[in-house]
């Protein structure tokens, strides 16, 4: 309790009410208040104004005090004389006159006297603002106000309410010690925020911050003293024991920090954005350092935690915090070598550090969290001296792989790896494991691996082949997608499965080979492949998905297996030299736009006897191109609402539905199921009972 406001209504404050409140600085009294008993505020020690609303001195206790009277009082205006005349009263250390506030902004004045104006003089005073307990919104939205340096007098306002400032013109504000809390977005958008003027560094540290924004430091960048003096070498006061979550946040302009002994806890955010600053000293004391804590400051060159420290260390000179117990490295800058031991780095840990140029990946490192090295702008290399160690990292994200940012991967500080060769003793590549490495240009995995995870491959432009092992039985999402310069692939016999995104955006891809062992081609697998001018579906799939072969620009036919049963929506669009197509006879529906933007279309083959579903797969240009189709279903398809909209429908052909020869109609073709049809395609009621050939299971059949 530091600041008190006796309200309207009492009338007496009795012995010994604020006896040994040592943190006591201020206390109001009402107007109603008649009388103060005995050591009523004996060992206040920290009091330092008692302020007066009455104009009378009333009954006051000889012993207020057991130690004479320390502070100020305060008084009405006019009043000053009578006090310092009256018993006991005239003891106090100065007697001053409440005066109104001067105010440095007009705006802010009319905004604090429409509300809080309680005498309507026109004026605010210093006991109308002490009284004030809530800003509110009453400055909220207001682009006028622009210095709001009188906070100070507001010593009942000990929180800032949320959104208080937002969107407001201030350019700058004074935070008085009396502030505790600040809540969420408190200064939001107060982008003319230039000063954030601080008194008190220690009572700072302390602030609950409920967000980034609730920091007015996170738009104004500059923190001060006093209105004349910046702060940019910062002394944490030896009075501080925690430094509080945002604390120092986006303080850009900070170019050095010295953290007092006496801190124990370092909060989350506390100097994230600090980008001016060079060094960071952590004390032995620190037992507590938040999640991003010293992120994204990309000026640091030098980090250092004190010897005995028992809970972080920056072993061997490493230019790092890292977590004793776990081995944990949580904070980095541009002159950071990882220690040999540590196995994890943290989410964020280089976060935009612009300087980083190199970074040496030990083998003893099992995982990196996300955004590790994001924002690295400057990272060129990526030395990993052990490539099967580098192949079982768990990167949480793909942008937690340096790669994503060098491009670039080294045996040793001079050696390039061009053509990997992944170890023998390797038997998976993990997920994003060569992300972006554009630097490859071949890879050779070996027998041994039996898997490769997502995006393992992902952006690598400069490879032109891979070999794919026997033992590999699919190809995950998004493994080689965007390998520009690849032309070629063959995939071995046991693959099943080609995931979503495979070889999307391989624009070189000429020509793949897909085993007969394929039964599964994901979404987008083959998306982008512009320079692929055939592929051949193996029977055992079923379904081609959404996107599968979206601006293969290159393919001029496709052949669609028996026993394939749908295409999706998008699937073959954009494939503007498609010219013929092959639909297998297990085919059941077509999606929307399944061929759109297929432009070239002059010929589509459709073998299924039962039409397949289908109201808007092919463009208008359907109109120039020929339908083929079972003679059996010669007239269905015609009178089909969408694939009449072919402008010519023809009978396929013997040779297009693949009859070669004539059977005898009195074998055992009578044992076996299956309608009989004329010639010209049309059924008939049951086996014809005059000489003549037949059609029978897709075969000619001669009755005799």
């Amino acid at each position: 309790m530091t600041y008190v406001t006796i309200p309207e209504g009492v009338i007496s404050i009795g012995d010994r009410a604020f006896q040994l409140c040592s943190s006591l600085k201020s206390i109001i009294i009402a107007q109603s208040v008649s009388s103060i008993g005995t050591w009523a505020f004996g060992w206040c020690n920290d009091l330092t104004a008692v302020i007066v609303v009455r104009k009378e001195p009333f009954s006051l206790s000889s012993d207020l005090f057991p130690n004479g009277y320390p502070c100020t009082l305060y008084v009405p205006k006019g009043c000053k004389e009578t006090y310092e005349n009256a018993p006991y009263w005239k003891r106090f250390l100065d007697i001053v006159e409440i005066t109104d506030i001067d105010f440095s902004d007009d705006n802010v004045k009319a905004i604090c006297v429409s509300n809080w104006d309680r005498d309507s003089d026109g004026e605010l005073s210093v006991y109308e603002a002490a009284v004030v307990t809530n800003l509110g919104d009453a400055f909220k939205n207001n682009k006028d106000i622009k210095t709001f340096n009188e906070l100070k007098y507001f010593t009942g306002i000990t929180s800032i309410d949320a959104n208080a400032f937002e969107n407001s013109g201030l350019t700058s504000i004074s935070i008085p010690e009396s502030i505790t809390s600040i809540g969420s977005s408190a200064f939001y958008g107060c982008s003319d925020l230039e000063k954030v003027i601080v008194p008190n560094i220690a009572a700072w540290c302390n602030i609950s911050f409920a967000d980034r924004s609730s920091n007015p430091l996170r738009y104004a960048h500059h923190l001060y003293r006093d209105v004349d003096s910046e702060i940019t070498d910062l002394t944490i006061p030896d009075d501080v024991a925690k430094i509080s979550n945002y604390a120092f946040c986006d303080c850009s302009n900070l170019t050095s920090v010295t953290i007092s002994e006496s801190v124990t806890s370092i909060g989350y955010y506390a100097f994230y954005g600090c980008s001016s600053l060079a060094a960071i000293a952590i004390p032995k004391g620190v037992a507590s350092i938040g999640s991003y804590a010293f992120t994204s400051c990309a000026s640091l060159t030098s980090i250092t935690v004190a010897e005995g420290n028992s809970v972080y260390d920056s072993r061997n000179g490493c230019n790092a915090i890292i977590k004793s117990a776990s081995n944990t490295l949580m904070t980095g800058c541009m002159n950071t070598i990882i220690p040999k031991g540590v196995t994890d780095i943290l989410s964020y840990a280089f976060y935009k550090c612009s300087g980083l140029t190199s970074v040496n990946i030990p083998e003893s490192i099992t995982s990196i969290g996300r955004s590790a090295f994001d924002g690295c702008s400057g990272l060129q290399k990526v030395i990993a001296p052990n490539i099967a160690a580098w192949c079982n990292i768990s990167f949480e994200a793909s942008s937690s792989n340096p790669l994503y940012h060098a491009h670039h991967l080294y045996h040793d500080k001079d050696t390039e790896i061009t053509d990997l060769v992944i170890p023998s003793e390797v038997t998976a590549i993990g997920i994003s494991a060569f992300y972006n490495c554009s630097g490859l240009k071949s890879v050779i995995i070996p027998k041994g691996v039996t898997s490769i995870g997502s995006s393992a491959f992902f952006g690598c432009s400069g490879l032109t082949s891979i070999t794919i092992p026997e033992g590999i039985t699919s190809i995950g999402f998004n493994v080689f997608s965007d390998c520009t310069s690849l032309t070629s692939v063959t995939i071995p016999e046991g693959v099943t499965d080609i995931g979503s995104s495979a070889f999307s955006g391989c624009s070189s891809l000429s020509s793949i080979s897909l085993p007969k062992s394929v039964i599964n081609i994901e979404a987008r697998a083959f998306t982008g492949c512009s320079s692929l001018t055939s592929i051949s579906i193996p029977d055992g799939v079923t379904n081609i998905l959404m996107s599968t072969f979206y601006e293969c620009t290159s393919l001029t036919s496709i052949k669609i297996p028996d026993s394939v049963i749908s295409i999706a929506a998008m699937a073959f669009y954009g494939c503007s030299n498609l010219s013929s197509i092959y639909i297998g006879n297990g085919m059941k529906s077509i999606a929307d736009m399944a061929f759109g933007n297929c432009n070239s279309i002059k010929n589509v083959y459709c073998y299924a006897t039962d039409i397949p579903s289908m109201t808007g797969a092919f463009n208008s240009t359907i109109a120039d191109a020929t339908l083929h189709v079972p003679a059996v279903s010669f007239n269905a398809y015609r009178s089909s609402w969408y694939w009449g909209k072919f402008g010519t429908i023809v009978p396929l052909t013997d040779e297009e539905v693949g009859i070669e020869q004539i059977e005898d109609g009195q074998s055992t073709m009578d044992n076996e199921a299956g309608a009989w049809f004329s010639l010209d395609g049309k059924k008939l009621n049951s086996k014809p009972d005059t000489k003549g050939i037949f059609i029978r299971n897709g075969k000619k059949v001669l009755v005799k």
